[in-house]
């Protein structure tokens, strides 16, 4: 019997435990629900390299906190700004939009009221140095990135502009962003940009623009002269444009990229070619937020606590719910006395181990194990 019994068991299979979500807390908590540029409320997380540590930022309404996250259980604040932008009419929070780029000197935040060109630092851990404001009516977005050796923005109402439509420059300092072209979006109509995601591959450099007619479009980064061109390479993707284009989510290690896409729900593709995503599978659902590190997904639908999502993509083809139950609306990590509690989005530590997620009271931390 004893010989039987040793049998079966190694004749079964072992199934390693599914992961499950663990609450750890808020990060930052508002001081309550009152709307006032005085009170913070949380958009937008990011996280991005600097000298080869891992950053977390968050848009906390008018200003931007930036946390050390090499222990992404147990995040360590490093640099607040301090913009000093006037908000528009009797608007709370007008801060829409930004991007840092890895190990990048410049960052962009576009408000209702303009642009803001900001100066990180060359020290050893990135500090809100010296900033210009671009002032103008309602941008729509802005993106940066670098590409041989240079940084450059993709933006919307600053100088020398191309109108409604995307402007190329290249960033030489605060107060020099030269023009270098158009960007042409094959539209009808004009659009304007929100945000993007840069995509190293088979094939060279590419960016995945979100526009303001909530399409992703892809273009090949390719020099010229002493700048660059962007080629569309006549690949799109349909995601949610609210907020600043984090409809799109983009995983560059795994190959894996997600949309959150109105009424076609979550999609995923692999982008082992970047210049032509593939669809392995689609999660119904009307959600507009997404974050992806492989193999965990979240998305929601920015503003409802019920439909919040988390997707196990270890089979990219196949996702599989991912701990639904815990977000019930019973459990108390996810009522924190707060009656203005919902998602406006979300990003996982470079780990995949800790989500953080924007819930325009605090910012929550949860362990993925």
């Amino acid at each position: 019997m004893k010989i039987l019994a040793l049998v079966l068991a190694l004749a079964i299979p072992f199934t390693a435990a599914a992961p499950t979500l663990h609450d750890l807390g808020t990060l930052r908590e508002s001081l309550n629900c009152t709307g006032l540029p005085s009170i913070p409320k949380f958009f937008d997380p990011t996280t991005f390299s600097w000298g080869g540590k891992d950053y977390l930022t968050v848009n906390t309404g008018n200003d931007l906190s930036v946390w050390n996250i090499e222990n992404p259980k147990v995040p360590v604040v490093k640099a607040q700004s301090h913009f000093y932008i006037p908000n528009q009419g009797d608007s709370n929070y007008d801060l829409t939009t930004y991007s840092i780029c890895d190990d990048c000197r410049w960052g962009i935040a576009t408000f209702k009221l303009g642009n803001v060109l900001f100066d990180l630092g060359t020290g050893t851990t990135p500090q809100f140095a010296a900033k210009k404001w671009y002032k103008s009516g309602n941008p729509s977005g802005s993106f940066t990135f670098t590409f041989g050796g240079k940084q450059y923005l993709v933006g919307h109402k600053l100088p020398n502009d191309c109108g409604a439509d995307a402007t190329l420059y290249r960033i030489n300092g605060i107060n020099d962003i030269q023009k270098i072209g158009c960007v042409d979006v094959p539209t009808a109509l004009p659009t304007s940009p929100r945000n993007g995601i840069k995509v190293e591959g088979v094939g060279g450099t590419f960016l995945y623009l979100s526009f303001s007619n909530t399409q992703t479009y892809i273009f090949k980064v390719r020099q010229s002269g002493d700048g660059v061109t962007l080629d569309y390479t006549g690949q799109k993707l349909l995601c949610g444009t609210f907020p600043g284009g984090t409809g799109l989510s983009v995983d560059r290690h795994a190959n894996i990229a997600v949309t959150a896409s109105f009424g076609k729900g979550l999609l995923v593709y692999d982008i082992s070619n970047p210049a032509m995503p593939v669809v392995k599978s689609q999660v119904q659902g009307y959600v507009t937020v997404a974050a992806v590190k492989y193999p965990f997904v979240w998305a929601a639908r920015a503003g409802d606590n019920n439909a919040i999502k988390t997707v196990n993509i270890s089979n990219p083809a196949r996702p599989r719910p991912l701990d639904q139950g815990f977000w019930d609306p019973s459990h108390p990590w996810n009522n924190h006395s707060q009656d203005c509690e919902w998602p406006n989005g979300a990003v996982f530590s470079p780990d995949a181990s800790t989500l953080y997620l924007a819930r325009h009271a605090v910012i929550q931390m949860v362990g993925v194990w």
